[in-house]
């Protein structure tokens, strides 16, 4: 069986020679295992993706955009951070849940603070998401992945008792 175990093969390689070892990876008939961390070449050579992390393996099938799109989601649904830990609630969703009043005034003022805090965490994942897909470092992409999963988390639970004060908002006025 011909199979390549390649670690890093764009390191220390000018962009000409990457080129064309990229091509010359797409001709080969056999099959090819690479570490990258180079998008550029990750991007143009994987067929699928094979992710270890937290002491699991997973296999995404596909280009090297459509794991990126399926990791995103991931992110945007917290479904990873769920899986390894519990996120704190921010400040301003936990006093919310605190103060349930069923005054409509009062519920209106919590939603109208709820709704800038919404605001900040939205404009901050997408300062996350531009940083986290221009980087190139590993260990900044790492911390830059962790800060995108747990502001997707504070933002779902903010979503959510923001939909729970408008419910309740509802049942007051009725």
């Amino acid at each position: 069986h011909n199979v390549l175990i390649l670690d890093e093969p764009g390191n220390h390689l000018d962009v000409d020679t990457v080129d064309a070892l990229i091509d010359a990876l797409k001709q080969y008939e056999g099959t090819v295992i690479f570490t990258s961390h180079d998008r550029h070449f990750t991007g143009q050579v994987a067929t699928c993706v094979i992710e270890v992390r937290d002491g699991r393996v997973t296999n995404y099938s596909g280009k090297y955009s459509a794991y990126l799109e399926k990791v995103n989601e991931e992110i945007d649904q917290g479904e990873r951070e769920r899986e390894t830990q519990k996120v704190k609630l921010p400040t301003a969703v936990a006093n919310a849940k605190v103060q349930k009043s069923r005054n409509p005034d009062d519920l209106q003022r919590e939603i109208t603070s709820l709704e800038g805090t919404i605001a900040e965490l939205e404009a901050k994942k997408t300062e996350l998401d531009a940083k986290y897909v221009n980087e190139r470092d590993s260990r900044q992409l790492d911390r830059l992945y962790e800060e995108l999963t747990t502001v997707a988390m504070e933002l779902g639970e903010a979503e959510d008792r923001w939909t729970e004060l408008q419910n309740e908002l509802k049942l007051a006025s009725d």
